[in-house]
């Protein structure tokens, strides 16, 4: 990505995160990055790139575990980053259930999680379908919460939010066991 196309997708972001997604132009960025929209063209094919690229930017922020990292302990990592990405953009994380994974940040989280899900054990042939269940759960859950979907801000603090996820990760890493093909130790 080129020092243009990260500050498009900056702008983009900025954009989204104050004023929603139903603001997000290739005008309104244009505007914003201080260049004519046919400008943004030069860097960005269309707006259904832009909203691809900004999958790709906000999983950027999303910090993986190490390879070899014990899977459990990955996953629950991955769903916590997940959970603090979709509350710090709340208006934004939404995109993340509705676009296609193509940016190189998002697919090395799709990537990730095919590897923890090797590593518990799970059949390959398997993998795909378990990574989509897997991570729709995550995206699902954690869009909800940092949207109130589930309950008043003012009832509950993050705090419930995030042991509420931890009790759902522990029904997730039981589900996986269940259907591992190799016998699950601390690995």
């Amino acid at each position: 990505m080129t020092g243009r196309q990260a500050q498009i997708l900056d702008a983009a972001l900025e954009l989204a995160r104050t004023q929603g997604l139903g603001a997000v132009s290739m005008r309104a960025v244009a505007q914003r990055v201080g260049v004519t929209p046919m400008a943004l063209y030069r860097h960005v094919k269309d707006k259904d790139a832009l909203l691809d690229g900004l999958v790709g930017r906000l999983l950027a922020e999303v910090n993986l575990p190490e390879p070899g990292h014990p899977w459990r302990d990955a996953l629950g990592l991955v769903a916590h980053q997940l959970h603090a990405l979709a509350r710090r953009y709340p208006s934004v994380a939404p995109l993340l259930l509705t676009r296609v994974y193509v940016a190189p940040d998002a697919v090395r989280v799709v990537d990730a999680m095919y590897g923890l899900l090797t590593d518990a054990g799970v059949p390959p042939e398997q993998v795909p379908r378990i990574e989509r269940l897997l991570s729709t759960f995550l995206l699902g859950y954690t869009v909800s919460a940092a949207n109130d979907a589930f309950w008043r801000r003012d009832d509950t603090g993050p705090e419930v939010w995030a042991t509420e996820l931890d009790a759902d990760l522990d029904d997730l890493v039981a589900l996986i066991e269940s259907i591992a093909v190799t016998p699950i130790e601390a690995k």
